[in-house]
């Protein structure tokens, strides 16, 4: 970028649509440079001129571009009106000189509109905004204030009660709010165990404020005393553990139905369907609850049978192994629907990405059997895979990462797989691995990868009381000659201790999955006495480590190695 000179390079690569690293765009220049004059427009320079030219690096397929700027003469604010009250002036931070930089104005009205918002007013307006011959007219209108008042509220305090009134979430003031922050307040009340809590609103208005009081009575704290379970015939340890109210905590009455939802999915889960919770009994006395519920359990209904029907890619005693329900099981809707993607995800994890499963119910004697209706549809296989982005990299390191091959059933999950162990080599900063649009019987892939910085030099230096001065000085780099090689030179000099370190790694040895690995360390170091500093030994050494590392699943690893010294 050259010619700039109030704009900062920075700002013009922001609002420039072509960006470095990114796939060079031909058909896209005279639209980059349209896009960034009128960015420059709102900027204040509506009279700029861009010119863009193509300079050729001398590496294969990779490009400068030369942005040239002459901004021309930008336009400038020479008086700001506001209209609205006489202290929103002082707010704005714009002044009259400056440059009209419409991003910066938009972004100084939202400072105004949220200095308002904290300062509790209701829908503030900034904006809209006039400019006409060096003349901005901005105007405001910060709405009424709003003031929530609580009292006779001593167990939580103002501050935590206003958080559940929703006005200021909703920038308005509405009856429907009123009740729903009544509700909320209630509810906080319910849930520290006060559930006789009353509140009253009192709402006054003029014509710049709305002030609105919560009249609160809290009542006592009341604590669960029993929960008595009737009518059962299957563990009440069971069912209580599962309950939200529990014998000895705080009593919330907004629980009850929740209990209810819960004991009855419960019951479910055992194979009663027909499972009523009858009645729910709630004594309170000297601030403690006996609540009592009493329970229609029903008929417990079984599996009678499980049969697979349209099922000829996938064996039937394979699905079955899949589902993990059998014959003599609860009966139980959500294990019926889990069962059902799992036969799904078997055939996509096959190849069969159009497979569809239904299921059917017939009524037995002692339960419901189970019928799958399968259509497979067609089987989808891996076409080819098309690989872009990588500069420096080269298809092979991409490509013996795959879990896939040309012709295997299409499996998505692999894709997944594919784009993570990419990501673990290092070498690129974002991977996508996506299938096109199904051609026939086939899904091509495509890999887009974008390029790390593959060089890495770190240096640091220090001072100690026994090394007195020291530093290290580390280089490193990780994809040698494109195929992921990994070299790296390390330093660490003081002035007791000298140590030189060179690293190499060959991640594929002979063509497989087998890091190969080779480390030469120099050292020389000189023990002294902390007190005298007196010389106690020196050492010099030389070593030399090569071995093999071999990976076994994702927590096992194994190591051989050779030492020389």
């Amino acid at each position: 970028i050259a010619g700039n000179q109030r704009l900062s390079k920075k700002i013009i690569k922001n609002h420039f649509p072509l960006k470095e690293e990114q796939a060079m765009r031909y058909d896209r220049m005279e639209d980059a440079v349209k896009e960034l004059k009128n960015a420059l427009s709102e900027r204040g320079f509506p009279h700029a001129d861009i010119k863009l030219a193509i300079e050729n690096t001398g590496t294969p397929y990779r490009v400068n571009l030369l942005l040239t700027i002459d901004e021309g003469m930008p336009e400038i604010i020479k008086s700001i009106k506001i209209i609205g009250p006489a202290e929103a002036k002082e707010l704005i931070k714009i002044e009259e000189g400056d440059i009209y930089d419409q991003i910066k104005l938009r972004k100084e009205m939202e400072r105004i509109r949220a200095h308002y918002k904290k300062d509790n007013f209701l829908k503030p307006v900034v904006g809209s905004y006039t400019f006409s011959n060096g003349n901005l007219e901005i105007n405001i209108d910060p709405g009424k204030k709003l003031e929530v008042v609580f009292e006779n509220n001593s167990v939580l305090n103002s501050e935590t009660l206003t958080k559940e009134t929703p006005f200021f979430e909703a920038e308005d003031f509405r009856d429907d709010l009123v009740e729903e922050a009544i509700s909320r307040i209630v509810s906080l009340y319910h849930s520290k165990g006060f559930p006789f809590v009353q509140v009253a609103p009192v709402i006054t208005s003029d014509k710049d404020t709305v002030i609105v009081r919560f009249f609160i009575f809290e009542g006592s704290e009341v604590i669960v005393n029993s929960v008595t379970l009737e009518g059962i015939t299957i563990s009440e340890k069971n069912l209580k553990d599962v309950m939200l109210l529990k014998k000895g905590k705080l009593y919330n009455p907004d629980l009850i139905e929740s209990d209810k939802a819960i004991l009855i999915e419960f019951y479910n889960a055992l194979g009663y369907l027909n499972v009523v919770i009858d009645d729910v009994r709630i004594a309170v006395k000297n601030s403690r609850a006996d609540i009592i519920i009493k329970i229609k359990e029903g008929t417990k209904t079984l599996i009678e049978g499980i049969e697979i029907k349209g099922a000829i890619f996938i064996s039937k005693k394979e699905i079955i192994n899949a589902v993990r329900i059998k014959t003599g099981d609860p009966y139980n809707e959500v294990d019926i629907s889990d069962a059902r993607y799992k036969i799904i995800d078997l055939y996509l994890s096959n190849g069969f990405i159009d497979s569809k499963v239904d299921i059917k119910q017939q009524a037995g004697e002692k339960g419901v059997k189970i019928i799958f209706e399968i259509d497979e549809g067609k089987l989808t296989l891996f076409g080819k895979t098309v690989i872009s982005g990588n500069a420096e990299t080269k298809n092979e390191v991409i490509k013996r990462e795959m879990l896939y091959e040309n012709g295997a059933p299409f499996n998505p999950s692999l894709l997944v797989k594919t784009r993570q162990r990419l990501y673990k080599l290092g070498l690129f900063t974002d991977v996508d691995v996506d299938a096109i649009e199904k051609e026939g019987d086939v899904k091509n892939i495509h890999v887009r990868v974008k390029e790390a910085k593959a060089g890495v030099v770190e240096f640091g230096v220090g001072y100690g009381d026994y090394e007195r001065f020291r530093g290290s000085f580390d280089i490193s780099y990780r994809n040698l000659f494109g195929m992921n090689r990994q070299m790296s030179f390390r330093t660490e000099i003081s002035t007791l201790e000298q140590r030189y370190i060179v690293n190499y790694t060959e991640p594929w040895f002979s063509g497989k999955r087998l890091p190969f690995k080779v480390f030469l360390i120099k050292e020389e170091r000189t023990e002294k006495t902390i007190e005298t500093r007196e010389t106690r030994y020196k050492l010099r050494r030389h070593t030399a480590s090569a071995g093999f590392e071999k990976k076994f699943s994702e927590r096992v690893k194994g190591e051989i190695f050779y030492d020389f010294s």
